[in-house]
C-alpha cells in the first residue's frame, strides 16, 4: 500500500479514508527510517572511537573492546579503489582546506617520547646503547640548545626597537628605512622559528575570507579591514572541529520529518599566533592564543567593526513599512468616520516602538560579542610581545627535540642488511631506509600511539643531526629518495659536545658546597 499514492485511481472510490491510511504509511516509514538512522550512527560512533586501549568505554562488549585493541596496534589500511571513502567536507570559507594546513604537532610530550621509543627499541638495539638513550637525549637537547638561545638573543634585539611594552629609555631614534629593514629580519626570523615550533602560517585567501563581513555566533555583523594593516600574518595549529552535544529526541524527529538543511561544520584552531601592525602606528603586536574559532579571527585584532545584521536592518524597515501603510489605512476609516484624532502622534509613537525594540535587541546582541571578546583576551591569551618570543623559541626547541628523536631511533631499528664501516671511528652506520618510508613509518607510530592523524616533516630533524655528524645520506637527486643512515649511541655520544660536568655531578657538587657554607656560618656563631 505504500507504494501507492492518493492520486491513484483505485484509491478515488475509496475517499478520505484511504488518503488518511496512506498519510499514516508513510509517516510509519519516516518513523522506521529515523530508528535506522539512530542505529547507523551509533554503530558509526563506536567505529569512530579513538583506537587507543586506555579510551575504550565501559559499555562495549568484551569482544567489541578486544577488537578495538586489536586494531590500535595494526598498521593503517591502504586506499584502494574498493575502499570506502570518508565523509568529504567541501571547502568552508574561511577555514583551510587539509592541503591548505597539515597538522605537523607531535601531541606527545618529550619525557613521554622518550619513554615510548625506549620500549619500542628493546630488542632491536644491544641493551648497553638502550641504557643510554636517555643521556643521549639530554646531551643532544643541551648541544642544540646553544643554537636556540642565540636565536632568541637576535629576535630580541630585533624585537626592541618596535616593541609597545618597551619599558627603557631609546639611545636613539631609527630612521623610517632601518625600522622597515629591522622588521622585515624579525618577521624573517619570526616565521622560520614557529615553523619550527610546527606551526601552519595561514594563507592570504582564508584571512581575507575569516575577516570580511560575516554574522557572528552571536547575531551581529563584524568585518576588519585587511588593507589597514601594514603587517598582518597568522599562524596556527591543531584545526579540529567542534562537536555540538546531541540533540533532545524531539529536535531529532524534527529534523527527519522537516528535512531542515544540513548545519555547516565548526572548525577552531588549538593555538593562534598572530603579528600585525596598523599603518598608521610603529609598534608592531605579537601576541598568542588558545581555542580560537576559526572564523573569529577579527576577536585578535583591535579595529574590528561592529554593525547591525542585514536581516535586523530588513526587519526595522519593514516594521515602519507597515506602521505607515497601517496608518493610512486607519486615517481614510477616521476621515470616513468624521473622527478627530492625532494620526502624527500616533506615526511618530508606533514608529519609536519598533525602533527602540530594534536597537534594544541590537544592544544585547553587541554586548554579548563584547562579552565574548573580552573573555577571549583575558581567559584564552596565552603570551604577548617579547614573551612570547621566549614562548615560541622554547616550542620550537621541543618539537625539533622530538623529531629529531623520532627520526634517529626510527633509522637506528631499521633492520637492514646494509651496514657501512666508518673510515674514522670504525663504528657501524646502521639504516638504509629512504624519507618516505621514514615519514610514512613515524606518522602511522604516532597514530597508533595517540590517535592523532599528522603529516610529519623531518626536513628539520635530518639537517640537526647531519650538522652533529650523526646522520648521513646518499646522493641521491631525489631528496625524498635518500637513504639515511645513522651512527649507533655510544658514537653519536662523543659527536656531540659534551658538558664537562653532568647535571647530576654538578647538582651533587652545589649540595656540597653548601653544606660547606652551613658549617662555616655555624662555625662562626
Amino acid at each position: 500500500t505504500s507504494n501507492l499514492t492518493p492520486n491513484d485511481p483505485k484509491h478515488v472510490k475509496m475517499g478520505g479514508l484511504t488518503v488518511l491510511c496512506w498519510r499514516l504509511g508513510k509517516f510509519r516509514v519516516r518513523l522506521l527510517s529515523l530508528g535506522l538512522h539512530t542505529a547507523r550512527n551509533n554503530y558509526s560512533t563506536v567505529s569512530r572511537l579513538p583506537h587507543h586501549p586506555c579510551r575504550v568505554p565501559r559499555w562495549l562488549t568484551a569482544e567489541s573492546a578486544q577488537y578495538i585493541r586489536t586494531t590500535a596496534t595494526a598498521p593503517l589500511p591502504t586506499q584502494t579503489a574498493d575502499t570506502q571513502t570518508p565523509r568529504v567536507i567541501t571547502a568552508i570559507p574561511g577555514v583551510p582546506t587539509e592541503e591548505e594546513f597539515p597538522e605537523r604537532f607531535i601531541p606527545i610530550t618529550r619525557r613521554s617520547l622518550v619513554m615510548r621509543l625506549t620500549k619500542r627499541m628493546e630488542g632491536i638495539i644491544p641493551s648497553n646503547d638502550l641504557e643510554r638513550f636517555q643521556e643521549f637525549s639530554d646531551a643532544l637537547d643541551s648541544a642544540a640548545t646553544d643554537e636556540f638561545h642565540k636565536s632568541l638573543i637576535e629576535m630580541k634585539s630585533l624585537f626592541d626597537p618596535v616593541n609597545p611594552d618597551k619599558e627603557t629609555v631609546a639611545t636613539r631614534q631609527l630612521t623610517e628605512q632601518e625600522r622597515m629593514e629591522n622588521e622585515f629580519y624579525l618577521i624573517q626570523k619570526l616565521s622560520s622559528i614557529v615553523k619550527k615550533a610546527s606551526y601552519i602560517e595561514l594563507p592570504r585567501h582564508v584571512v581575507e575570507e575569516a575577516l570580511k563581513d560575516h554574522v557572528s555566533e552571536n547575531g551581529v555583523m563584524v568585518d576588519v579591514n585587511p588593507d589597514a594593516y601594514a603587517i598582518l600574518k597568522f599562524w596556527a595549529f591543531g584545526k579540529e572541529e567542534i562537536h555540538e552535544e546531541s540533540p533532545a529526541w524531539y529536535s531529532k524527529v524534527y529534523k527527519r520529518l522537516a528535512t531542515t538543511a544540513e548545519k555547516e561544520p565548526k572548525f577552531y584552531y588549538k593555538r593562534v599566533v598572530v603579528a600585525a601592525r596598523l599603518k598608521k602606528d610603529q609598534q608592531l603586536i605579537l601576541k598568542s592564543f588558545k581555542d580560537i574559532p576559526c572564523k573569529a579571527l577579527e576577536h585578535l585584532l583591535p579595529d574590528a567593526r561592529i554593525r547591525m545584521t542585514r536581516a535586523d536592518k530588513g526587519m526595522v524597515y519593514t516594521a515602519i513599512l507597515v506602521a505607515l501603510f497601517g496608518i493610512v489605512i486607519q486615517r481614510l476609516v477616521l476621515v470616513m468616520a468624521s473622527v478627530d484624532i492625532p494620526i502624527l502622534l500616533m506615526l511618530f509613537a508606533t514608529i519609536g516602538f519598533v525602533v527602540l525594540r530594534s536597537w534594544t535587541v541590537y544592544k544585547n546582541r553587541r554586548n554579548m560579542y563584547l562579552l565574548e571578546l573580552s573573555r577571549t583576551l583575558y581567559f584564552k591569551n596565552v603570551a604577548s610581545n617579547r614573551g612570547l618570543l621566549t614562548a615560541l623559541v622554547d616550542r620550537a626547541q621541543e618539537e625539533s627535540m622530538k623529531q629529531a628523536l623520532l627520526v634517529y631511533t626510527f633509522v637506528l631499528g631499521r633492520p637492514s642488511p646494509l651496514e657501512l664501516e666508518a673510515e674514522e671511528e670504525g663504528d657501524i652506520i646502521k639504516g638504509g631506509i629512504t624519507v618516505f618510508e621514514l615519514e610514512a613509518h613515524i606518522s602511522r607510530w604516532i597514530f597508533q600511539q595517540t590517535c592523532s592523524t599528522i603529516t610529519f616533516d623531518s626536513s628539520e630533524a635530518i639537517n640537526l643531526l647531519q650538522r652533529f655528524g650523526i646522520l648521513t645520506a646518499d646522493d641521491e637527486d631525489d631528496p625524498r629518495r635518500r637513504h639515511l643512515y645513522v651512527l649507533p649511541i655510544e658514537s653519536a655520544l662523543r659527536q656531540l659536545p659534551r658538558e664537562a660536568v653532568s647535571n647530576k655531578q654538578q647538582q651533587q657538587i652545589d649540595v656540597q658546597l653548601l653544606e660547606t657554607m652551613l658549617s662555616g656560618i655555624q662555625g662562626l656563631n
